[in-house]
């Protein structure tokens, strides 16, 4: 969960600390999409405040960490079939 002792980041503020994907930096809206709806099940940890979608970084790597995992299984129950 999300707190006030972490530093929040907007997502424009969070989009301009990624690295580039393919020389191409990451929307701010894919962050919310990321927030929002998620990716296979997986949604990124935020909080809204006066409106506004906040995460942290620490949010966003835990996110990716779980998306490898999530594609490391499914790679795994490939192979096994």
């Amino acid at each position: 969960m999300l707190s006030f002792q972490d530093e929040l980041l907007t997502m424009k503020e969070a989009a301009k600390r990624l690295p580039t994907v393919n020389g191409k930096p990451v929307h701010p809206s894919a962050i919310w999409r990321w927030c929002r709806k998620g990716i296979k099940g997986i949604s990124l940890e935020y909080m809204i405040l006066g409106g506004r979608y906040l995460t942290t970084m620490d949010a966003i790597e835990i996110f990716c960490n779980k998306l490898a995992r999530r594609e490391l299984e499914t790679n795994n129950d490939k192979e096994g079939s």
